[in-house]
């Protein structure tokens, strides 16, 4: 296609949308790559369980920084509680291991924000149940 034929006036929605996809073609994976995110977790989000975990772990598509991850577990009675965050291996960045205190039968969240390697902060939720 000629620079002449984009000049026509009818022209302009077809250029708009090649435009458009060649845009999006380029930046979607730099948007990709630019948050943490959970690819695996234990015990999986929305999970009943028959006992209550001793620890969650996480597993994200990015290194975070173990130091600036922080985690509190919120149940259906009340506040939050925050939780302690286990260290990780250096080969092993991309997991965050929390310990959980002693639960009872019941729903609880755990809230989690991490900051990946590259500076992008990330928050998020994982649910379960405990089962009586």
């Amino acid at each position: 296609m000629s620079v002449a034929l984009l000049l026509r006036p009818a022209r302009w929605p077809a250029a708009l949308k090649c435009t458009c996809v060649l845009l999006a073609m380029l930046v979607a994976p730099a948007l990709a790559c630019a948050h943490a995110v959970v690819v695996d977790s234990v015990p999986r989000n929305g999970a009943a369980l028959s006992a209550a975990p001793r620890q969650i772990e996480l597993r994200f598509n990015v290194r975070v920084e173990q130091a600036l991850t922080r985690a509190a577990l919120v149940s259906h009675k009340g506040a939050p509680v925050p939780l302690t965050i286990l260290p990780a291996s250096e080969s092993r960045s991309e997991r965050v291991l929390i310990a959980v205190p002693a639960l009872g039968a019941g729903d609880y969240e755990v809230r989690y924000r991490v900051l990946a390697t590259d500076g992008h902060a990330t928050q998020g939720v994982l649910q379960f149940r405990v089962s009586p």
